[in-house]
């Protein structure tokens, strides 16, 4: 499981070993089951019926979920005043887009384990 790389967006997959192939796969995977959930990348996996090394990480990286921190791109906070948020603006979870895909999912995680170690080194 030994690889020289730190992010495979930059590989050209049609080079690498089978087992290279899965050390791919297992990175999106973990990314797209931290943003999406096991159960619901598992759904969409089925659904997309991936047959070849290949064909699996290219379903992996194409898995999306709607923004569950947001309203059409838009998050708000604080208090309602009138019907109306007094804060709001683009979601930072979506980049604005009311969904998710995979660059989201490993941004997210990226900040996630960032705020988490901010928060306890107070």
């Amino acid at each position: 499981m030994a690889h020289n790389w730190t992010t495979p967006d930059d590989l050209d997959l049609t080079l690498l070993t089978v087992e290279e192939l899965r050390d791919v796969y297992v990175f999106y995977l973990r990314a797209a089951e931290y943003g999406a959930g096991k159960v619901e990348t598992v759904r969409q996996l089925e659904i997309a019926g991936p047959i070849t090394p290949l064909e699996w990480i290219a379903a992996v990286k194409a898995i999306t979920v709607k923004c569950d921190r947001c309203t059409n791109g838009i998050y708000c906070w604080g208090a309602i005043v009138n019907g109306r948020p007094t804060h709001s603006g683009e979601c930072f979870r979506c980049k604005g887009k009311s969904y998710q895909n995979m660059s989201d999912f490993r941004r997210n995680r990226s900040y996630d384990k960032h705020a988490i170690q901010r928060a306890f080194t107070c």
